[in-house]
């Protein structure tokens, strides 16, 4: 056979493409894979010091919901403010490798979450086929592949939640080369295909407060407002506490229609 026609042969580039889509699956299935040691640190850092946030946001709004608090809780909100405030202008100090991480997590995210097309049968049906393309497939693989390292590690009961769905994630992803006929149109999800949709909702819950706190350049104007706010209300107890302290909900990451990427550039 000619060498430059077996070099050039669109049927051979697929073969070729194939096979290596074929052991990047067979790796993620068999083998155990993580994010760059460095990454992961931060990563869990990152998502605890959120967390931290968070809680401590549920328990302010949970003292605001009647718009009465006590001297108990006066003082309960006046010190989670002062540790939310610590907390976010620490995270704050790092926001270009904050940004920098979530942006690299949030391509991994994308990318699997382009893996499952949903589709509508025609525009009067609300009945929607499901389907993986093999092409897709393909280049979905080899790009998320370079994501990650190989675990060598006995114990990884120390990474994140957002990282060990994305684990999760790449062994379900590795097993619909086994699973799941390619470019073949499925009237409802296949068990894989619903593992892959739910774990990326689970995926998404988790990486919203993420987007919310960076995006919102750490809420700096909003605690600052609320300390103010605190002052207020201490000076003169016939304020209503609704209109005073403006942070309910703060922490709650509701209402954000579509993940995006975070700019590096910081300016409060």
């Amino acid at each position: 056979m000619n060498k430059e026609y077996s070099e050039n042969n669109p049927l051979k580039e697929r073969f070729d493409k194939l096979k290596k889509m074929k052991e990047i699956a067979k790796n993620f299935r068999e083998e155990n894979f993580s994010l760059f040691l460095d990454e992961s640190t931060k990563l869990k850092n990152l998502e605890d010091k959120v967390l931290e946030c968070t809680n401590y946001g549920w328990q302010i709004d949970s003292m605001l919901e009647d718009d009465v608090i006590t001297s108990y809780e006066f003082e309960q909100i006046s010190t989670h403010l002062e540790k939310i405030n610590d907390i976010t202008s620490k995270l704050a100090e790092n926001h270009k490798e904050n940004t920098k991480l979530f942006n690299k997590i949030l391509k991994i995210y994308h990318l699997l979450s382009s893996l499952v097309h949903e589709i509508n049968l025609n525009s009067n049906s609300k009945q929607l086929i499901y389907v993986i393309e093999e092409n897709m497939f393909c280049e979905i693989l080899e790009e998320i592949r370079e994501y990650f390292t190989k675990d060598v590690s006995q114990s990884r009961n120390d990474i994140s939640k957002i990282e060990r769905e994305i684990i999760n994630l790449t062994k379900i992803v590795g097993s619909i080369e086994k699973e799941i006929v390619l470019n073949v149109l499925y009237f409802k999800p296949t068990i894989v295909m619903d593992e892959i949709l739910n774990t990326l909702e689970v995926l998404r819950v988790l990486l919203e407060p993420i987007h919310a706190l960076l995006k919102g350049r750490y809420f700096r104007e909003e605690l600052k407002t609320a300390k103010i706010g605190l002052e207020l209300i201490s000076d003169d107890k016939n304020l209503q506490i609704g209109e005073t302290i403006k942070i309910r909900g703060l922490f709650s990451a509701a209402g954000i229609s579509e993940l995006e990427e975070i700019s590096d550039i910081l300016n409060f």
